[in-house]
Formats: C-alpha cells, structure tokens, sequence
C-alpha cells in the first residue's frame, strides 16, 4: 500500500483537492449545483475538458458550504479502486485521525463485499462532521459492476447531514442508475456544464494577452479546453484553422499547441515523466537523475498545464489527461519497445523506493519486468491480502508469465483463497494458519 493508517490523509495526492489556482467563477453552474444537491447528492456528467472538477472548486470556494460548515473530504477515483477493497482503505485514510474502530475490509468480505460496505458506510459516515462534503472525483476510472455497486451502497447509506458530490465523464448507470430514476441523485450533464458565451468571454478575457484578438468563441461550443486554446492562441493558433471546431483529432490538435512552446529537449524530458501516474519533484528528479525535471514542472504549472495538489509532504502533479494521452502516443512512436519497458522498469523501482508500491507494481507489469514485479507481488502479499485485496492480488499474479510462477506465487495465492473461505464453513483446524511472517526464501511453503 501507498501509506499506512498512521499517515495524515493530506499527504496522499488522492485524497487532496486541486489547487484552486486562476479559476474563474460561474455562478450560474454554482447555484446549479447547489440547487442539485437540495437532494443530498448529484452528479456531474461530461467528457474531458468540461470543467467538472472547476466547477466543483469553484462551488465550494464561492459559498457552496453551508453556514456553520467547513468540512469537505476530496477522494480522486482512480483504476485500481476497481478493488474496493482499496477504496475502504483510502477512505478510512480519509477520516484523519478518527479511524479507531472502523470495521477492515478483511478476507472473509472478499466475495461478498456488500454487507461490509453497508457496515463500512455507516461507521465512515458516522465519523464525519455534520454538513460535510464528500466529493468523490473521476468515477469514470473505476467504472465496472462491482465498484457500481459499492458506489450505490455508499448513496444510500449516506446520512441526511452528509452531501456527496460525484464526477464522472459517463451517466450513471447500474445500480446508481436505479438512484436517479427515483429522484434521489440529480445529474448535471455537459449541456448544463458547457460555457455559456459570457461565461466563455469572461474566461477567454481573464486568460488571454490579447482578447480583442481571439477568435468567435462560439467554435469552442463551450469546451472549457477549447477556450483556453482560444485565450492562449489568439490570432496565431485559431480554432478555425486547426479544425478543432468540427471535432477532428483534437488529441492530436490540443497535444501540438501545449507542446509548441517546449523545447525539444524539455519534451523528451515530459514524454517520459509522463510514465509516472502521478509527478513530484522528487520523483521526478529521482526518475530522470536530473534536476531539470524539477524546473520544467514549474513551467508547466506556470502555463497551467498540471493539476496540482498540495499535502505537508509536498505537491503532487498530474498532467491533463488530453495531454497524457498524447504524450503516450508519443512515447510509442519515438522510443523503441525495449527502451519502454526499462522507461518503466526504472520508474517502478523508483516508487517502490518512495513506497507507492501498488503503482510500481502496475508499472513493472506493464515494462513486462517479470523478475522485478514478482518480488513486489511477493513483498507486499501479506499486507494485500491482510486488507482483503485479493482480486488485486489475484490479478497481478496472473499477469506473470509462467515461469515466474513458482512455489511462492503458488503459496501466497492460495493463502488468499483460504482465508476468504475461513469464515464460510472451512474446518476450524484449518483457521489456525496465519500469514503473520512471510516464508523464508529458498523453503517451499
């Protein structure tokens, strides 16, 4: 795991909201939203680039807590909360200190997860302070039935002194569909969150050197990213031009413009940053031996192409996910397999070292590093399977091709197997077992 209980919750990137840095304020989409969540909860549904975490920002900044409230707790949903077993995890994180007694996601849940979520939901919610915000951010990248409906647990057991703001680039569907047919989770869809033309004015003129000489807004059809290439391009980059207006290659288009203004060198230096799931000086000077790294992120935190997040620890960077995806498509043309996979292999063992072992994991997988990322599955098996992560155990050791399947895989899945079965009528001798040490190396368990 990234951290342990002990850990204060707003040094994991995760569970810190965004910086709120040059945002201007809509309060047209503010009281939208605070008219939505009269009901508890909402959702905000819109493709990439929309505004929807701005938007939530901008809520609570402009007044959207309550009189008497000052609490909102930020969770940024991301592919490997398809485990919710992890999700319980960084939520009890969440709490900060108020975490005695939370009930753990252990083993014995594994395939039956929804009875611990209800139990987990009224102890996390009962642990909040009245009027709190929960804002759970990107649920589109855990979009899968199992995290659907943990999720639609969580809406229902959520307590009337509690609201919940939800984003996502997809509707609900599943069993949180199912909330919104009945009236109980409103959704604010991109119709509702695109720019109007004043709202599109006031944020071309607030971002652009020269407004008089940006093109008719109406191309960017309220695309928040449209309007910044707008503001930022003026008469030299118009949309009308790059054909981004008829919805044609706008990776491609968007990638070129925040990249035109790099140095060749310095876009090397972020095509392979872009490796890293998520950036910070140290890694990034850790990853690339140098400190330029460290420089080019504060360029580009300049030109506000990073979302940025702040904790004790320091800030954590993301770079935005059109310009993740082309950078990626980058990576893929100019540097051959083989250099990928030890771009990757390097960049996992240097967040083993910083102890996000999840996500070295991910990474050594991915460079195919199979020696590598066998050691981390085996280094963190008991902590793993002692939260009761076993799809994502499970899933990491299917990835190993076979030869790496040795007796300590084999020892570890099976593990996992028994104890999900201890307390779902296994004899009593076997629930003697424990994994409270790992083997020995070279003793086949």
């Amino acid at each position: 795991m990234d951290k342990s209980f002990r850990d204060a919750p707003r040094e994991i990137a995760k569970l810190s909201a965004p910086r709120p840095v040059g945002i201007v304020s809509r309060p047209r989409v503010v009281a939208l939203l605070s008219q939505a969540l009269d009901s508890g909860a909402c959702w905000l549904a819109a493709p990439g680039g929309y505004g929807k975490t701005t938007a939530v920002i901008d809520f609570l900044e402009q007044g959207g807590l309550k009189q008497g409230e000052s609490a909102y707790n930020w969770y940024r949903v991301d592919t490997e909360d398809q485990d919710v077993a992890r999700l319980f995890h960084y939520l009890t994180l969440s709490l900060d200190g108020r975490h005695a007694g939370m009930p753990v996601f252990g083993p014995e849940y594994a395939d039956n997860s929804d009875d611990f979520a209800r139990l987990f939901f009224r102890a996390y919610f009962s642990r909040l302070a009245p009027g709190t915000i929960l804002v759970l951010d990107d649920l589109h990248r855990a979009d899968a039935p199992g995290f659907r409906r943990t999720l639609a647990i969580l809406l229902r057991e959520r307590p009337n002194t509690i609201r919940c703001i939800c984003t996502s680039r997809m509707l609900p569907e599943g069993d949180v569909a199912d909330l919104v047919l009945s009236g109980q989770l409103p959704v604010l869809n991109q119709t509702l969150l695109e720019f109007s033309p004043a709202e599109a004015r006031n944020l071309v003129a607030a971002r652009s050197q020269s407004p008089s000489e940006v093109s008719d807004i109406s191309e960017a059809r309220g695309w928040a990213v449209g309007l910044l290439l707008l503001a930022n391009a003026g008469m030299y980059y118009p949309l009308s031009q790059t054909g981004l207006a008829g919805g044609v290659g706008l990776r491609e288009i968007v990638g070129r413009y925040f990249l035109r203004d790099i140095a060749p060198e310095d876009q090397d230096l972020l095509i392979r940053l872009n490796v890293l799931p998520e950036i910070s000086t140290e890694l990034a000077d850790a990853f690339l031996g140098s400190p330029r790294a460290a420089r080019l992120l504060v360029r580009l935190q300049h030109r506000q192409l990073l979302i940025t997040r702040d904790g004790p620890g320091g800030a954590a960077f993301q770079l935005h996910d059109l310009l993740r995806e082309y950078l990626a498509g980058l990576l893929d043309r100019r540097v051959t397999e083989a250099d990928r996979s030890r771009l990757r292999e390097q960049a996992a063992k240097v967040l083993h070292e910083a102890g996000k072992t999840d996500a070295a994991i991910v990474l050594a997988l991915q460079a195919g590093a199979w020696p590598l990322a066998r050691q981390l599955i085996l280094e963190c098996a008991n902590a793993v399977l002692s939260q009761g992560r076993r799809a994502s155990f499970v899933e990491w050791c299917n990835r190993l091709p076979p030869d790496q399947m040795d007796g300590w895989v084999h020892y570890w899945l099976g593990v996992g197997q028994a104890k999900a079965q201890w307390l779902s009528g296994t004899p009593l001798c076997h629930r003697r077992r424990t994994i409270s040490a790992h083997p020995r190396p070279g003793q086949i368990p």
